[in-house]
């Protein structure tokens, strides 16, 4: 069971490169891949897509990689357009602060976007291989704190599964004379009230039987049962379980608001309401997990 938020970075190079890649997620109902690489590494992004398809099956991932030379080497140039603008902006910064150093080479150095290496200049083959092994490092380490945080989040779901199977045993012990409690009480106000009138007694019971029948939630909380049993095997599957477990908590939902509108017991209720939260809780924590 995996989290669908997560971050990870990996950083290689070689004698030519380094290069660094960043990846983090967030929810969503779809996988959504985002990848920032250098226009001239276009041709790279299907590549680096199908590496994060292996390990994220939903989620909105960001993807980062940044390339960079190590060193200059005389087929590297200087965009001097670029130098001059950010040479005239930190100027301008240095005027509004009022600030008293004098800029130089090292401030510039800052920006390591004016040196443009040309394009016979960019290795693409071992460029590829570092942006590779930069992807699976930061892949290793995202899956890694999503597996982490999914451990964390069946936990949590697990002890709320259990305490909503320990409140629906404790329903279904008081629900057990609730029939028959109730064909009583309503035999009795019944008769209460008709007592001048002219009734086959046999068809008021009958009548009656049938009104306090309708109000057993025994089988509610037999399938309530059967829904925490599944929900416990989901969370133990490796496979996309989001989606599922969101459908099997609409389940228990249901049964949780039939039990509820069904039984005149006050304790009853109240045990249910408690039931609806912990699903409800169950139901945040769902937004999380792939």
């Amino acid at each position: 069971m995996k989290s669908m938020t997560g971050f990870g970075s990996g950083k290689v190079e070689n004698d030519k490169y380094k290069v660094e890649t960043e990846i983090r997620s967030v929810n969503n109902r779809y996988l959504d891949i985002s990848i920032r690489m250098p226009k001239e590494l276009s041709t790279l992004e299907n590549t680096v897509r199908e590496r994060v398809k292996k390990y994220v099956i939903r989620g909105k991932v960001s993807v980062n990689i940044s390339p960079e030379p190590v060193g200059l080497d005389e087929q590297t140039m200087i965009n001097s357009t670029l130098v001059r603008q950010k040479y005239q902006a930190l100027q301008k910064v240095k005027d509004l602060l009022h600030l008293h150093e004098e800029i130089s080479l090292h401030h510039l150095l800052a920006f390591p976007e004016i040196f443009v290496p040309s394009s016979r200049a960019v290795d693409l083959q071992s460029i590829s291989r570092l942006i590779d092994q930069s992807v699976d490092l930061a892949l290793s380490q995202f899956d890694q704190m999503r597996q982490n945080e999914g451990e964390n989040l069946k936990q949590d779901m697990i002890e709320r599964a259990e305490t909503i199977h320990n409140l629906n045993n404790k329903v279904r012990e008081l629900a057990g004379n609730q029939p028959k409690s109730e064909f009583e009480r309503l035999q009795k106000q019944v008769g209460q009230l008709l007592e001048d009138q002219n009734i086959d007694p046999a068809r008021l019971d009958q009548e009656l039987a049938i009104i306090a029948d309708r109000m057993d939630i025994t089988e509610e909380c037999v399938r309530m049962d059967s829904h925490v049993r599944l929900l416990k095997q989901t969370m133990n599957n490796e496979k996309e379980i989001g989606k599922r477990i969101n459908f099997i908590l609409q389940e228990m939902n249901r049964e949780a608001t039939t039990m509820n509108s069904k039984s005149t017991s006050i304790e009853i209720s109240h045990m249910v309401i408690h039931m609806k939260e912990e699903i409800e809780k169950l139901r945040e924590q769902t937004q999380n997990i792939e």
